[in-house]
């Protein structure tokens, strides 16, 4: 059984480990998250900040980078980048190895982790808007803002292609590394195949009037220096109003 600090942090857990609104990450089930949090139990005073009304993002950007980092098996020096890039120095030497199995970005993380919170607040009542949390309207649907860094320096990434002579369905190289086609790969050349960006193909099925987007995230907020439990919210740098829904 588990104690009362995942009983505390359910809705975290539930949201971060990925729902319907919120990305998750690969290959890893939602046990091996309460089982981070239990046995990294100071965790929890960071997690618990998702809770709050009021909260500073970068905080939340904090509290989410260290969770990954734990859940990774990286240790306290690690920033999600450097633990990264030496779980795939690692990991090259195998024959079969998969990108998505690496942790995300520092930025994919950010992303996350705001959205996490929206929705842990929505599932608490109270309301924020969703465009100041990471998400963007077009038309009548709220899309997620992507992150606009690559997952990997240009260099490694002109390494990675398929030579799908198909659709680039389940077997693609570049579909099992987690990464769309792209125009080095063989035959498709990022244009004709099934793994490819599909977001103009959304904005035309839907007749939106709004031009077509760019998807440009929010600025990487700094990383503070204190730890979790010391810092302090800072009520000016909320990015948007927030207010309890009515209930009846």
């Amino acid at each position: 059984m588990y104690g009362e600090v995942i009983a505390d942090n359910l809705l975290f857990l539930h949201a971060f480990s990925g729902c319907d609104t919120t990305s998750a990450a690969y290959n890893i089930g939602k046990m091996k998250f309460l089982a981070t949090l239990e046995t990294r139990p100071e965790l929890a005073s960071g997690t618990a900040l998702f809770l709050n009304e009021r909260v500073d993002p970068t905080l939340l950007t904090a509290v989410g980078e260290r969770f990954f980092i734990s859940l990774y098996g990286g240790n306290k020096d690690d920033s999600l980048d450097s633990l990264r890039y030496k779980r795939f120095a690692k990991s090259v030497t195998k024959n079969t190895f998969n990108l998505s199995s690496l942790p995300p970005t520092q930025d994919t993380a950010r992303l996350h982790s705001l959205r996490v919170y929206h929705q842990v607040q929505s599932w608490l009542g109270n309301y924020n808007d969703p465009q100041d949390w990471v998400w963007k309207k077009y038309g009548q649907i709220l899309m997620p803002i992507q992150s606009s860094k690559p997952p990997a320096p240009p260099e490694l990434l002109k390494l990675i292609f398929c030579r799908c002579k198909g659709n680039c369905g389940a077997m693609c190289g570049c579909r099992k590394a987690g990464l769309k086609c792209s125009a080095v790969c063989l035959n498709c050349s990022g244009e004709t195949c099934s793994n490819i960006m599909e977001i103009s193909k959304l904005i035309e099925e839907n007749d939106f009037e709004d031009e077509l987007p760019t998807m440009t995230p929010l600025h990487s907020p700094s990383f503070l220096n204190n730890s979790i439990s010391e810092a302090q919210p800072d009520p000016e740098s909320q990015p948007g109003t927030s207010k309890r829904l009515r209930t009846q």
